[in-house]
């Protein structure tokens, strides 16, 4: 799929979230007609070609070429009517095609923004917090627009299956079973710590882009507005977490400052154009390192993970990459290491999961199955839901209860190797075997001493 079909793509699915997200509504029009959404589609057939122009200049033109039509790209009212669509459709936003196209003529692409950026600080579930901006609509339109240039002249990381049409975790434990079978038995998984927040304007100065856009579009300027806020439950009734228990944090001024400092410094963590960013700066960092060795690596945006034939090739191609972070000229960026596994000790840990070899069901050479960390994480939130929904009495309903959120669950491991019968009750015993534990457990806490 060519970049100018993948912006006509993500247009067309906005107009339709646009339309369902208006149906029915107070008057019982739709604010778009079908006259509206023809017009806008035929912008963004005329943006397919723009942007499929873009592309062809960056791989086969001079750079002048190339600034040119960049430069036209960015200013192009089909680029801002596009990116506008989308806008709307993320932040849920009803309009009429006269809507539209005034925020589009509004829009300035080169305009240091004011407009105030949420940075709400999310529980993580080992204690914590992360800080995700939510920007408002014309900073999230710059961003489309600067992700699709970055998009068509193909900076994303071909060793990342987050993207779209990666085929996600299933295709990418997928590949790490294929190479196991062909002798990789050495497996290294690498986390880059707070990798949005490590990464500064200086460490993104290859980007195709002028450095106008990257201080102010790929970061946030000076002139942004930063308003901190502790995370709301979404819906009526919020999935509680193993973090939010208990008492409610309130916000104080050493983690306002924190968040601030973190808003304004790093890569903005919830930026439509970020995880773009990220990926491509991960990606370029492997190729420099990888080079023409044979260590395979498979990435989930900043989760690394490095493959070899052998252990002293897997540790030389790893002491290359940590030392290059290290020493990065924009200054360092720090990794987080499990230790390595081997297919010899008879199993290895890629990405959560647990790849055993030789023990696969029906085809499939590896069985493929959650690790503890996953299990884990199911689990807590399980006895977490249940607390919520007031502790059902009974075993029965207990096992019923939990047998739902596995239903729910399961799929979402999406490289588990589900063995019929066997893989389901397990999982169900253990999430029961955990829960009555748990529950025992806090029971012994609160009971009151005898006497």
């Amino acid at each position: 799929m060519t970049p100018g079909a993948v912006v006509y793509r993500e247009t067309e699915e906005a107009l339709k979230k646009l339309r369902k997200n208006a149906g029915g509504k107070e008057s019982g029009t739709l604010p778009l007609s079908d006259a509206d959404v023809g017009e806008i589609l035929g912008i963004a057939r005329r943006h397919r070609q723009r942007t499929d122009h873009l592309h062809h200049v960056w791989r086969g033109e001079s750079e002048a070429k190339f600034e040119h039509a960049r430069g036209l790209y960015l200013s192009a009212f089909t680029t801002r009517v596009c990116a506008t669509v989308r806008t709307f459709a993320k932040k849920r936003r009803r309009a009429t095609l006269g809507e539209i196209e005034e925020f589009a003529n509004a829009i300035d692409v080169w305009e240091p923004l004011s407009e105030a950026v949420t940075a709400e600080l999310q529980p993580k579930p080992k204690g914590g917090f992360r800080t995700i901006t939510k920007c408002g609509p014309r900073r999230m339109t710059q961003q489309f627009i600067v992700r699709d240039v970055l998009t068509a002249v193909g900076i994303d990381n071909e060793f990342d299956y987050a993207h779209r049409g990666a085929g996600g975790e299933k295709a990418m434990i997928r590949d790490v079973c294929q190479l196991i079978e062909q002798g990789y038995s050495d497996w290294q998984e690498v986390d880059i710590k707070q990798c949005f927040a490590s990464l500064e304007p200086a460490h993104l100065g290859w980007l195709p882009l002028p450095k106008e856009l990257i201080r102010h579009v790929v970061f946030l300027p000076r002139c942004a507005r930063i308003k901190v806020a502790l995370r709301a439950g979404r819906g009526k009734s919020p999935t509680p977490t193993s973090a939010t228990l208990g008492a409610v944090p309130t916000l104080t001024v050493e983690m306002i400052t924190a968040a601030t400092m973190e808003a304004r410094r790093g890569l903005p963590q919830g930026s439509v154009l970020s995880p773009l960013v990220a990926r491509a700066f991960v990606g370029r960092e492997l190729r420099a390192v990888l080079g023409k060795t044979e260590v395979v690596a498979s990435c989930w945006v900043d989760n690394l993970t490095l493959g070899a034939r052998s252990r002293p090739e897997l540790e030389q191609a790893f002491e290359a990459l940590r030392g290059r972070l290290l020493g990065h000229p924009a200054g360092p960026i720090h990794l987080h290491v499990d230790p390595p596994t081997s297919t010899k000790q008879g199993k290895v840990k890629v990405f959560g999961y647990v790849l055993k070899p030789g023990c696969g069901y029906g085809d499939n050479f590896v069985h493929v199955q959650p690790g503890r960390d996953r299990f884990k994480r199911f689990h807590r939130k399980c006895y977490d839901r249940w607390k919520a929904e007031g502790q059902p009495d009974g075993v029965e309903a207990l096992e019923n209860f939990i047998h739902g959120r596995l239903a729910y669950w399961m799929p979402s491991q999406q490289a588990w190797t589900v063995v019929p019968f066997w893989s389901w009750h397990s999982a169900l015993n253990s999430a029961f075997i955990y829960v009555c534990e748990r529950d025992g457990a806090e029971s012994k806490k609160t009971k009151a001493p005898e006497g």
